[in-house]
């Protein structure tokens, strides 16, 4: 034990006051550990925000937002994320097909994503489960990127195989 000085005793105070690096290692350890944690939250919310930047950014989310949009009958975002009009055929087939599974309470997930550069699409493969057990249904979507924007191709989307085949044939 160390006797009391003007200061008091030694052992009221940390045992790194009075390491061989003085007071200072005290004041520097607090320091850094505020940094640390100030950096670990901007890196936090940074991360965050991009994330969330990027939600809808991409042949998934496209997709998403067409099931949402069908799902709450938002024509304004239909028409904002397809190629063809929202008075196209297609379009509300696809509508009314994701309205009818979603009242049903199917959920969709998404399976793979492939990309063919060649034929400048991105399929976007989509398997619908049922609440219950039942029939597991799957459609894969046809987007594309026109003007810097993914966009559903609702007519490719409708028939893929035919979709393809005519891409392949030119």
């Amino acid at each position: 034990m160390v006797p009391n000085s003007q200061y008091g005793s030694r052992d009221e105070f940390p045992q790194s006051v009075f390491s061989n690096r003085g007071i200072f290692a005290c004041v520097f350890a607090d320091h850094s550990r505020k940094a640390a944690v100030l950096s670990s939250a901007v890196l936090a919310v940074s991360t965050l925000g991009i994330f969330f930047g990027l939600q809808n950014y991409g042949p998934e989310s496209v997709v998403r937002r067409f099931h949402r949009a069908a799902t709450n009958g938002d024509l304004a975002t239909i028409r904002a994320i397809t190629n063809e009009s929202t008075q196209n055929i297609a379009v509300v087939q696809l509508v009314r097909e994701i309205q009818s599974l979603a009242s049903q309470g199917y959920a969709y997930e998404f399976q793979r994503v492939q990309n063919v550069p060649r034929l400048r699409v991105t399929i976007v493969y989509v398997v619908y489960r049922p609440p219950r057990p039942g029939p597991v249904l799957s459609r894969p979507w046809i987007v594309g990127k026109r003007e810097q924007l993914w966009r559903v191709e609702a007519e490719a989307t409708l028939d893929p195989m035919g979709f393809l085949g005519q891409l392949q044939g030119r």
